[in-house]
């Protein structure tokens, strides 16, 4: 789970810096546009679902709490199954899908 403190600016954009297990640094690359919808996220929508105490993970399902392990595969699931796509693995599909979308884009294997 992403703590809103972990993820700051890089120093080198569109990268920004996401703290990871063990306190190492890993450069995740943004794009402007998700950048926009995250920022847009932090200030209108997530201090409508905050509890108090915040614990002041970035994402929170809708009833406040910091999404738990396997919610989002669960979520994705679901809306997979309503859309009748026959793949398995829905979070781990789109994980392969960028990496491979990035790979074809031209991008160094060491970033991906």
């Amino acid at each position: 789970m992403l703590h809103t403190q972990a993820l700051r600016r890089g120093p080198r954009p569109p990268d920004d810096v996401c703290t990871g297990k063990g306190g190492s640094d890993r450069y995740v690359p943004v794009g402007e546009r998700a950048l926009a919808w995250l920022t847009k996220y932090r200030h209108d929508i997530r201090p409508l679902l905050a509890m108090e105490p915040d614990s002041g993970y970035l994402f929170l399902a809708d009833w406040g709490k910091p999404f738990e392990a396997g919610y989002l595969g669960s979520l994705v699931k679901k809306y997979i199954d309503m859309a009748d796509i026959d793949k398995v693995g829905p979070c781990h599909l789109f994980r392969h899908a960028c990496a491979t979308h990035m790979l074809e884009a031209g991008c160094d294997l060491v970033f991906i």
